[in-house]
C-alpha cells in the first residue's frame, strides 16, 4: 500500500492539485463573493456569504459533484489523491453554477 502511494506520487500530486484547487476557489471569491479559504493539500474548505451550505451541498450533488457543509456557512471539499487538473475544473465550474442558483 504504502508503495502504491509513493510509487504514483500522491501525496506530491496532493500537494499540487490542492494548490490548484485553491487557486480556482480564488475566482469564486471575486465571482461569487466566497469567503475565507482553507486547507492543506486536496482537504479545502471555504465560506460562503451566507448560510446557504447545505442547499449549495445538495445542488452540487445534483449536479454530480459531492461536498459537505460542517456548518451552516461552511462547505468543504474531499477530493481524491488522484485528482487530476480537469476534475477540478469540473468541479469548481459546478460549485460556481450551484453556488449562483442559490444565491
Amino acid at each position: 500500500m504504502l508503495g502504491e502511494v509513493l510509487g504514483k506520487d500522491l501525496p506530491g500530486n496532493a500537494d499540487r492539485m490542492g494548490k490548484y484547487l485553491i487557486a480556482k476557489l480564488q475566482n469564486l471569491v471575486r465571482s461569487v463573493g466566497i469567503g475565507e479559504i482553507r486547507g492543506q493539500g486536496l482537504l479545502v474548505a471555504f465560506d460562503l456569504p451566507k448560510s446557504l451550505g447545505e442547499e449549495v451541498a445538495n445542488v452540487c450533488m445534483e449536479l454530480g459533484l459531492l461536498v459537505n457543509s460542517p456548518q451552516p456557512s461552511t462547505l468543504r471539499l474531499m477530493p481524491p489523491l488522484i485528482v487530476q487538473k480537469n476534475h477540478i475544473d469540473e468541479a469548481t465550474d459546478i460549485l460556481e453554477k450551484a453556488i449562483f442558483e442559490i444565491l
